[in-house]
């Protein structure tokens, strides 16, 4: 009997990351794919200890889109994701977007207007969304109102703060968990 490889995700879900010291994006990009994105966008933001020159001619990208390929072979994937061309956190809100977009906070900026991720479930997935996760550190608060400004709906994923690493991982699995399989 032949064995099928897994479906592909109903929810096109784009991985919005900062761009993490060190080998720890690779890591980003390894579970990532493997939990099944469609698309990882790298964006550089004022924590980040990096700038979009700096990725580029590095030729750190290249790195991601291997890492991205060996993820997909363990993991069965029929599709490999896209590993975008890096931005800035400002170019990447001025970009056209037709799903919703979440940005997870750290519990301390949870002001006014900031939701439980878990405040989605049983609400119907999205053909595509996005979702932005910050860097070591946290996003600053300009960065969470320009967000905020631009449409993007602010979430957490509770009361502890989790490793920059580690974010991406749980919000996945949390959105998996609400929507289905992604």
């Amino acid at each position: 009997s032949r064995v099928e490889p897994p479906a592909e995700p109903t929810v096109a879900l784009t991985l919005v990351s900062a761009v993490l010291k060190g080998d720890k994006m690779d890591d980003v990009v390894r579970d990532a794919v493997m939990l099944g994105v469609a698309a990882i966008q790298p964006i550089v933001t004022k924590r980040s200890e990096t700038t979009v020159a700096m990725l580029l001619k590095s030729a750190r990208v290249d790195r991601w889109q291997r890492v991205a390929l060996a993820s997909v072979k363990q993991s069965r994937r029929a599709v490999l994701p896209e590993i975008r061309v890096p931005l800035t956190l400002e170019t990447y809100l001025e970009e056209p977007v037709s799903g919703p977009r979440l940005m997870l906070v750290e519990p301390r900026a949870a002001a006014a207007g900031v939701e439980q991720l878990s405040a989605f479930h049983g609400s119907p997935p999205t053909p595509d969304a996005a979702v932005l996760i910050g860097p070591e550190g946290g996003w600053t608060e300009p960065e969470w109102n320009a967000a905020r400004s631009a449409g993007v709906r602010l979430v957490t994923l509770g009361h502890r703060t989790l490793r920059a690493d580690a974010v991406p991982i749980a919000a996945i699995s949390v959105l998996q968990f609400l929507w289905g399989d992604l």
